[in-house]
């Protein structure tokens, strides 16, 4: 294929084609919420105690899980809803011989979340429909001053989605609509299934020894490995007779991030001091699955990705009497490269191959901050807790990318920094009750995210239309569990 390149900003089609694969990928709503504290950089880490071991009693409960993700409304129409529903059944075997306590603690989850953009004011739409399980096992045992422990998750996720394309980018260049954009709804037509696989598994181990004056050494290490596997099925009706037909496109995203945290608490002082280090590279890579003709037509692959972060944080865990509070500072940088091109979209004149490129780069810093506060005031029969938390931070990053368009077309490179603050407000309220063996718990968590950009970037993912007024909701999780203890 000859290829006239020309630098220039990146096509419309490739941002599309991420997001939308972010869509369709949309991953369960405790793991978002994990994964917002993540890019915040506080990844969840929690060190298995002494206590916890020696209080261990014989439990089973069960409990249940809505998440209202998120929900918006435009001029009082709803017009777009997330949201998800996780049952839970979990176990607590205690055992003891001599001066060796031991549990084993095994969870399994049922998950099931919704989409729909349908009636949102927006060029694509979505429903997505996920289903999954996840399991949880874990072991931990202690000597009386010497803690070991293991962990082991696994969750599997389906997704089924349907993506119309209501509209298409479109130019007042006549050039950029004959040799690019007028392409791209015979390509890839109307309507998108996308069939997927979310799969991730977790091992992590611990240990925990004494020091001197009362205080321990905690250490934890972990691996988190997540495939996702989007497949896109569409109908090509271009030009080109070998090239229409039902076509597919594979993407293959891969996430390996490892965690080490190190902690030093003073039992006596009701401290903890924690030091977290995370490294986070995630590969992307696509099959354009090209038709078997004698002679190549299309694309075997249509690009590949990288993307590293690296990170740390350090945080202080102090309770007194009622009340426990959580401060911590944490940073990370950021590097990726990104390389994509379109599938041949047609043949002009039947002769001459068309076919668009893009590659871009993005690097930077993010610094945050975090506070949280939790009361459980001693109330006989029931123990009632209030949260609240603020967690910021500032990411300085720079894009860098250019479009490698065919027959001379020229558009302006990205050449920009994006700077914002991401402020998020955690507020949540339980209550644990107790009747006998049985115990019940209810919690409620809103997380109110807030994103100011401070930059003066020209670019812009979203632009205030006249006449709407969207409004949005969601961020809420409603919990309510049930156990059964023997003493």
């Amino acid at each position: 294929m000859s290829i006239v390149h020309s630098r220039g900003k990146l096509p419309g089609i490739f941002p599309l084609l991420l997001l939308l694969v972010c869509w369709s990928e949309r991953l369960p709503a405790q793991r978002m919420e994990s994964l917002l504290f993540s890019f915040l950089n506080f990844p969840a880490v929690q060190f298995i105690t002494r206590d916890e071991i020696d209080t261990y009693q014989l439990e089973v409960n069960s409990g249940i899980r809505y998440d209202d993700t998120y929900r918006k409304r435009v001029n009082d129409r709803l017009a777009l809803t997330w949201n998800s529903t996780t049952e839970e059944l979990a176990a607590f075997l205690p055992y003891t011989k001599g001066r060796l306590t031991s549990g084993i603690h095994a969870r399994f989850s049922s998950y099931r979340g919704h989409f729909r953009n349908t009636k949102d004011r927006t060029a694509v739409a979505l429903v997505d429909d996920a289903k999954g399980n996840s399991l949880h096992v874990g072991i931990a045992l202690t000597d009386g001053s010497r803690v070991l422990g293991a962990n082991l998750e696994g969750i599997t996720h389906q997704h089924a989605a349907e993506v119309e394309f209501k509209a298409y980018p479109s130019a007042t260049n006549l050039a950029m609509r004959m040799y690019f954009l007028d392409w791209l709804e015979p390509t890839f037509g109307r309507v998108w299934d996308i069939n997927s696989t979310y799969r991730m598994l977790k091992p992590t181990i611990m240990a925990g020894v004494p020091l001197p004056d009362e205080r321990r050494l905690d250490l934890l290490i972990s691996h988190t490995r997540i495939r996702l596997r989007p497949r896109v099925h569409y109908t090509n009706s271009s030009n080109k007779t070998e090239l229409t037909g039902n076509r597919m496109i594979d993407l293959m995203l891969e996430i390996d991030e490892s965690v080490l945290a190190l902690g030093v608490e003073n039992e006596r002082r009701g401290t903890l001091w924690k030091a977290v280090f995370f490294d986070s590279p995630l590969m992307l890579d696509t099959d354009n699955h090209s038709p078997p003709t004698p002679v190549n037509l299309d694309y075997y692959s249509l690009g590949n990705g990288h993307f590293h972060r690296r990170g740390f944080n350090l945080q202080l865990l102090k309770e007194a009497a009622s009340i426990a509070i959580e401060l911590g500072i944490g940073t990370s940088r950021y590097a990726s490269r990104l390389k994509m091109n379109t599938p041949v979209l047609g043949y002009y004149a039947g002769i001459l191959p068309i076919s668009h490129a893009a590659k871009g780069k993005l690097e930077g810093t993010s610094f945050s901050q975090r506070f949280k506060a939790q009361v459980s005031p001693v109330i006989p029969g029931i123990r009632p807790a209030l949260i609240a938390g603020y967690t910021h931070g500032y990411y300085d990053l720079f894009i860098d990318g250019e479009g490698h368009l065919e027959f001379n077309l020229v558009s302006v490179p990205i050449d920009h920094p994006y700077q914002f603050h991401l402020h998020l407000v955690e507020l949540g309220a339980s209550l644990t009750f107790r009747r006998g063996p049985v115990f019940g718990r209810y919690a409620f968590t809103q997380l109110l995210p807030f994103i100011t950009r401070v930059d003066k970037s020209p670019m812009r993912f979203h632009e205030k239309v006249p006449g709407i007024t969207p409004q949005s909701r969601g961020g809420g999780v409603h919990q309510l569990t049930f156990s059964y203890r023997w003493d």
